[in-house]
């Protein structure tokens, strides 16, 4: 992930049950890329959310390195 966007720090989220969104019990883990200032946090009015086309430029990014990317071999 941070050789191929770029970014100079991950997080790492977990939303379950209904209260976090979920509607089907499942574990999902967010992986997310970060850089300074990037206004990630709640508390911060600034955060803006990627749209569908930077969201898929992203998933494509990564699918360039296959499963490795995640630590599967």
């Amino acid at each position: 992930m941070r050789a191929r966007y770029g970014c100079t720090g991950v997080s790492l989220r977990q939303h379950n049950e209904p209260d976090g969104n979920q509607t089907v019990w499942h574990f999902h883990q967010h992986i997310i890329a970060r850089w300074p200032d990037d206004h990630l946090t709640a508390e911060d009015r600034a955060t803006r959310y990627p749209s569908a086309d930077e969201r898929r430029m992203y998933a494509d990014l990564l699918r360039l390195d296959g499963p490795v990317v995640l630590g599967v071999e």
